[in-house]
């Protein structure tokens, strides 16, 4: 059960829409940079990460890069001709000129410690009370066969238990920008 806090963390913040365009080096080839869009996965991936509150901001910045005329389209990644550096100005630049705040890595990393937390508080409590006898009884009691692991089921139904969570995962949609 040591995982279900930072999974549930995670599935409160992906909830947000809180988006990631990763800017890299694209391997092998210095002065290329990749620009790929990605979620929650790429917390601790290497590279430059500049998170956006949607997908559709997201977008937006990667469609403003591929007009300039040294991008191009790869699968679901931009790629282009400039050093990461400068591309990480532009994609930061672009974002800005379309009015999109960017949120910080440390920002993301301190609400997902706060939720986290949160969470392992809310299961303490809930073991106290006797609310996770009532919960386990019920997975007890459904179809085996039919039924998700422990963990998923779990994170599912604690994500409905505890819905003050959502209001510390909103909190990167009042964060000031970068």
């Amino acid at each position: 059960m040591a995982t279900i806090p930072p999974r549930l963390a995670s599935e409160l913040l992906s909830a947000t829409g809180i988006v990631c365009l990763r800017v890299v080096t694209l391997a092998g080839h210095p002065g290329r940079t990749r620009v790929t869009i990605g979620g929650l996965e790429l917390r601790k991936a290497q590279g430059t990460r500049i998170w956006l509150r949607s997908a559709k901001q997201a977008e937006r910045v990667m469609t403003e890069l591929f007009s300039w005329r040294r991008a191009t389209r790869r699968g679901p990644s931009l790629i282009i001709e400039a050093d990461v550096t400068d591309v990480d100005r532009m994609v930061r630049a672009r974002a800005a000129l379309l009015g999109f705040a960017v949120t910080k890595d440390e920002h993301v990393d301190a609400t997902m410690a706060a939720l986290t937390a949160r969470a392992e508080a809310a299961i303490a409590r809930m073991q106290r009370d006797g609310s996770m006898k009532r919960l386990n009884r019920e997975y007890a009691a459904s179809s085996a066969t039919s039924r998700p692991p422990y963990a998923e089921w779990l994170t599912e139904r604690l994500r409905t238990e505890v819905p003050r969570f959502a209001d510390l995962a909103t909190v990167l949609a009042r964060q000031p920008a970068a």
